[in-house]
């Protein structure tokens, strides 16, 4: 009883602080709203700007993707920011320190470099090694790639060593400009120092800063986007806790940004209008992962005890169709053990019949099919790498993931033909630098 009655506070602060108003407006200027959310049992702070509850968000269906203005949702991983890119002429892949291009039919991975002379990621020597076009400088868990209007961009940071913490210390962070040929690498003077994560999409950039209070441990993360050919950044949202996690998916004039609170099962949603620059808030449960469709509506799946629970919900987030709830309980006619078992991540990938989920037996990760109708389990093999946090690659031929030395493995590229996939037995191919 105890316990719901805390609850039921926690519930009741919410509440007041998503009713907060607003300052009045300034010389003519149109009103801004703001509200703060605070859970104090959490030590947790979320405060969006030019909050707006009334506004309706509707997805245009139908809308076509754009490969040169459009951020992917193909590829999500646990920090927004993808190791892979698509451009027009194939795939590139960021693996540790550099980028290269991803030939599937020929099976190899070609440094972004057309230096002859140039050896890449063997080259021993520090400064020649720097030197190389495909060079990123210092990949880690949040470091990604993301093609936008003709080029490519890496995130990157100047790193030194540090004799007090005995380690390397990312000291600035910044952005590269590659060419798709390998032909030249630039720094972009966009000032986003701090900055973990980052988004090109519709004429603007959109990054997640972290700082950290050396004495309370407690961090400030912030969500700021700048309109491409400006300077000053606009605050979206800002975060303050000393666990929580801050995920940005735009998506045609919106941007959703998703949080996890510490210490609790709640997550926040908003949804952010690049037209009017409003925003609002909704609760969700914080395994829950989203997907855009064609038709104009999202699939949300989400963790539960039995399974992956699927639904189409709209913008808003409502739910318009029946879930479908997708198990492993069928295993055993993909040729696994009768006795295995095993887990589904709510990290998905669609095409136009399947739905591919990563998940994990008591031994193996793998990669299930269901069909996107019915939630039946159509196809399953175990995965001969450990993928990040990430959903898995799908395209008209190919299944495919990263996999990262991060991770305990080796920096590589595992891929497989779909027409493979779906007859018992399949193996994904592997290719390293």
């Amino acid at each position: 009883m105890k316990k719901n009655i805390k609850k039921m506070m926690k519930r009741m602060v919410i509440l007041s602080f998503l009713t907060t108003v607003v300052a009045p407006p300034l010389y003519g200027f149109a009103e801004e709203k703001t509200t703060e959310r605070t859970i104090e049992e959490s030590n947790y702070t979320l405060v969006v700007e030019n909050y707006n509850d009334d506004f309706s968000v509707e997805l245009k269906k139908n809308s076509s993707f754009d490969l040169e203005k459009d951020w992917n949702w193909s590829y999500q991983t646990a920090h927004t920011v993808s190791a892979f890119a698509r451009g027009p002429k194939g795939y590139y892949v960021r693996l540790g320190d550099f980028v290269y291009y991803c030939d599937f039919e020929t099976q190899t991975l070609i440094a972004l470099c057309n230096r002859p002379d140039c050896l890449h990621n063997k080259e021993t020597d520090s400064k020649k090694r720097s030197e190389c076009t495909a060079y990123v400088a210092y990949g880690s868990v949040n470091d990604g790639l993301q093609y936008y209007d003709g080029k490519l961009y890496a995130n990157a940071s100047s790193v030194y060593f540090d004799k007090d913490i005995n380690a390397d210390y990312r000291e600035k962070e910044y952005l590269l400009e590659l060419a798709p040929d390998g032909s030249s690498r630039e720094q972009v003077d966009y000032h986003i120092e701090n900055a973990y994560s980052f988004a090109f999409h519709h004429g603007s950039l959109y990054y997640i800063s972290r700082e950290t209070d050396p004495e309370t441990l407690i961090g400030t993360e912030t969500v700021k986007r700048l309109e491409l050919g400006e300077n000053d950044p606009e605050t979206i949202v800002t975060l303050q806790s000393m666990d929580a996690v801050l995920r940005i998916y735009p998506y045609g004039e919106f941007v959703y940004i998703q949080t996890k609170l510490a210490d609790t099962e709640d997550s926040s949603l908003i949804i952010y209008d690049t037209k009017t620059k409003e925003a609002q808030e909704r609760e969700i449960n914080w395994q829950s992962m989203f997907l855009p469709t064609e038709d104009g509506e999202f699939f949300e799946c989400t963790l539960k005890n039995d399974g992956l629970c699927v639904e189409y919900v709209n913008a808003m987030l409502q739910s318009t169709a029946e879930g479908k709830m997708l198990t492993l309980d069928s295993l055993k006619n993909f040729g696994f053990d009768a006795n295995i078992t095993g887990n589904l991540y709510s990290w998905i990938s669609v095409d136009d019949a399947y739905l591919y989920v990563y998940g994990m037996t008591e031994i193996d990760p793998i990669v299930a099919a269901f069909n996107k109708e019915s939630g039946e389990l159509e196809a399953a093999v175990s995965l001969p790498g450990m993928p990040l946090f990430q959903c898995i690659g799908v395209d008209e031929k190919y299944l495919f993931y990263q996999c990262s030395e991060l991770d305990g493995g080796a920096n590589s590229v595992y891929w497989v033909k779909k027409s493979d996939f779906f007859e018992n037995g399949a193996t994904f191919n592997c290719m390293e630098p």
